[in-house]
């Protein structure tokens, strides 16, 4: 064995890369938690990134397809909710429309109680699209309208 060997030997023994030095060979192990190259950590990290985005497009569309599904429960019927207005913290009045008839409910945490019923002349309905939703421009324009004249 040359210097050079044993000053290389010397190192990688203090450095912890170095297991022992038997007949002039070293044998050396390489530690699992620092052995990885560049190029594999590099792979890594786009796998995880790729894995994380793909468990997020499932989430996404997971919700959106039970969303639907709870969308066409609610729309299918004959019981539709047109308004609800809080009046405490567990009490709320609802306008509700049941088949043809428009209704007033209070509701509150131990029950429901009709409060009367109500012509169509009576109330302000607003306009509905044909999927039983207001657009998004509409509801964009409320907000818009209404942070306008809060300034």
């Amino acid at each position: 064995m040359n210097l050079m060997d044993s000053i290389y030997f010397q190192v990688m023994l203090k450095s912890g890369t170095l297991s022992t030095v038997s007949d002039n060979k070293a044998v050396e192990f390489v530690d699992s938690g620092t052995g990885f190259s560049t190029v594999n950590n590099v792979s890594r990290f786009f796998t995880l990134i790729f894995i994380f985005i793909f468990v997020l497009a499932i989430t996404y569309f997971t919700t959106k397809y039970i969303a639907n599904l709870q969308k066409g429960k609610n729309i299918s019927g004959n019981i539709r909710i047109l308004e609800t207005s809080r009046i405490t913290q567990d009490k709320y009045i609802q306008i509700v429309k049941i088949g043809e008839k428009y209704v007033a409910i209070a509701v509150a945490k131990n029950g429901v109680t009709k409060l009367a019923e109500l012509s169509e002349e009576e109330l302000k309905l607003p306009e509905i699209e044909a999927d039983g939703s207001k657009g998004f421009r509409d509801i964009l324009n409320r907000f818009t309208k209404k942070n306008d004249s809060d300034q």
